[in-house]
Parts: structure tokens; C-alpha cells; sequence
């Protein structure tokens, strides 16, 4: 920038001889410098600004990622202590949005946790009640979602519970599970690059030849 008001403001120089005996600049020529000045310092202003922007969106994704793999984690953490998973309704096809376990001994004390997603928002519920406890991920877009689920349950043989509703129960999905992954599909806001995070986890307390499965 001294290189640019040099060039600038060389022609401006006082000039000696009889035309400016006194020296200085002239009205004119203070107001193309300051016009000069205007736009340059209003050329660096928007590209500083720019800059600060995407820097804003970057703190942004980068803050949503790492929200989402601790709020996958923390659900890892409930799968790994299912003692068991609960039948908490009828509809199968629920279950891709919501599912409730059980942390604690069987025939101990046992404190239900229930997981969903609604709203764009997957929540970690203690007891029964679902989305009013402690939202674990904001600003998910697969709540609801069909053909990317938030939670998938797969049985011994490696076959998703879910592909065929309409052929199983929800006794079967809880009993039978082994393996249920956890999938959200994340945009941090406006001008970011969605992302997707995921977490698929066996449960520990799965006994094989106890459940009814098919």
C-alpha cells in the first residue's frame, strides 16, 4: 500500500516556479487523492471481510463435525451397555428414527435412554419421553429419511431388520439386532458443505440362541 500512495501522490508534489510561488495542493488535486484513498481502503475492507466470512463458515462446519462424532460416540457408548434393547412400540418403521436400551444389570436397577430424531434434531432423552432431554446433533437433514435412516439394525447374519418392514416386528428388530449403526447426515448452515458422520456398533449383551429369531 506505501508503494501505491507513492505513485499516487508524486504528481502531487508542491510545485516551485511562478505558477505556485507559495507551493501545496490544490483543491482538485486533494480530492483525487482522497477519492484514490477511498477506494482503496474500501478494496481491502471487502476482501478482509470476505476472507473473515469464509474463515466463520469454516469454525462453523468444523464445530458441527466435531458435535456430531460426540454425539455418535456418546450413542456408541449407550449400544455398548444395551441390556437389552426396548420393544417400545409397534410401528417398525419408527425405529429408524428412534430407539429406547436399557443401561444397567438385567434384574438390577435399570434407567431407560431414548434416543430420535426430529425436527432436524437428534435428541438423548432419559426415560421414555422423546426429543425433550439433551439435543446431541443440530441441523440434521435424514430425520425422517427412508433411503438414509438414522438408525439401522442388522441381524446375526448381516441382513438390515428395516429393508423389509412389512416382514418383521418390532419384538424381532429389538431381540434380534446385533449391530445397529447410527447415521446423520449434517448442514452446519447457510454456504457450508454438508457432511455426513456415522457410527455402526455391536452390542456387547447380544446372547445368541436366546432370541426368537427368524
Amino acid at each position: 500500500m506505501t508503494t501505491i500512495l507513492r505513485h499516487v501522490l508524486r504528481p502531487l508534489q508542491p510545485r516551485s516556479g511562478p505558477e505556485n510561488s507559495e507551493g501545496g495542493f490544490n483543491l482538485i488535486e486533494v480530492l483525487i487523492a482522497s477519492a484514490v484513498m477511498t477506494v482503496i481502503v474500501g478494496g481491502v475492507a471487502s476482501i478482509m471481510l470476505a476472507m473473515q466470512q469464509v474463515g466463520n463458515r469454516a469454525v462453523s462446519g468444523e464445530n458441527a463435525s466435531t458435535t456430531a462424532r460426540a454425539g455418535l460416540l456418546q450413542l456408541q457408548r449407550d449400544l455398548q451397555g444395551a441390556n437389552p434393547l426396548v420393544a417400545w412400540t409397534s410401528t417398525v418403521t419408527s425405529y429408524a428414527n428412534e430407539l429406547q436400551l436399557d443401561l444397567g444389570p438385567t434384574g438390577g436397577t435399570q434407567q431407560t435412554i431414548t434416543w430420535s430424531c426430529s425436527s432436524g434434531t437428534l435428541w438423548r432423552d432419559i426415560g421414555t419421553a422423546a426429543g425433550t432431554g439433551v439435543p446431541e446433533v443440530t441441523g440434521v437433514t435424514n430425520c425422517g429419511s427412508t433411503s438414509n435412516p438414522v438408525f439401522s439394525y442388522f441381524d446375526p447374519q448381516g441382513t438390515s431388520l428395516l429393508a423389509n418392514p412389512n416382514s418383521v416386528t418390532s419384538a424381532v428388530v429389538t431381540a434380534c439386532s446385533v449391530r445397529i449403526q447410527g447415521f446423520v447426515h449434517v448442514t452446519a448452515g447457510a454456504n457450508t458443505t454438508p457432511f455426513s458422520e456415522s457410527v455402526s456398533t455391536r452390542l456387547a449383551n447380544w446372547q445368541q440362541g436366546i432370541q426368537p429369531c427368524p
